[in-house]
């Protein structure tokens, strides 16, 4: 069997195999060994023969991944649920392979609001390609995700929902691109435009 070996700090490989234990893990790829031994602290994951997704694939991921948000339902939230997240999910982390979809490199799972693993959609078109391309460009996505997780949305909602989204993943860039002194000047401007958007809602 090929594997891949990935190398944490003890904390994070601790982390990320007792949320392994304690939920549904199928679309993620399978742990086969750990060590919290330093200096070397690993996770020996099964290697998942495939490709990164094609963009006309995109909408069945957006669809598994509401499944795999469902599956691991904790408790509602003022907008919706906390879960067990991806934390990464971006066109490269999306594997297709003959036995359908995984989602690679668990870096970051982690438990969180459900709709944080949609914050690399670009649901307003904002975000340039050639200085933002791990962002999604949008193609109805949401609604592909709340089948997933068998929600009937209204268009008002739908769009309450986006905004959320954008809105909270605006406000992470701009607080981590301050703290790695990475230069945030658009998404500042974006959040500004945000919070002046009228949206029929």
């Amino acid at each position: 069997m090929k594997t891949i070996t990935k190398y944490f700090s003890s904390k994070k490989v601790k982390k990320i195999v007792e949320l392994y234990k304690e939920f549904n893990t199928d679309i993620l790829p399978k742990i086969i060994s750990y060590s919290l031994t330093t200096p070397h602290p690993y996770i020996e994951f099964e290697w998942v023969n495939g490709q990164p997704i094609k963009k006309n694939n995109l909408k069945e991921a957006f669809i598994e991944l509401g499944k795999f948000h469902k599956s691991n339902f904790i408790k509602n939230s003022a907008v919706g649920f906390s879960t067990l997240c991806h934390g990464d999910f971006h066109e490269q982390n999306i594997i297709e392979s003959e036995h359908g979809i995984t989602l690679i490199d668990v870096t970051y799972l982690q438990i969180g609001n459900n709709y944080s693993d949609l914050d690399y959609v670009d649901f307003f078109d904002w975000f340039p390609v050639s200085t933002h391309p791990w962002m999604i460009k949008d193609e109805n996505y949401l609604t592909s995700y709340l089948k997933g997780i068998e929600l009937n949305a209204s268009e008002k909602d739908i769009q309450r929902v986006k905004t959320f989204i954008t809105n909270k993943a605006l406000h992470t860039c701009i607080k981590n691109g301050m703290k790695n002194n990475i230069d945030v000047a658009l998404e500042k401007k974006l959040l500004s435009h945000l919070q002046h958007l009228t949206i029929d809602v």
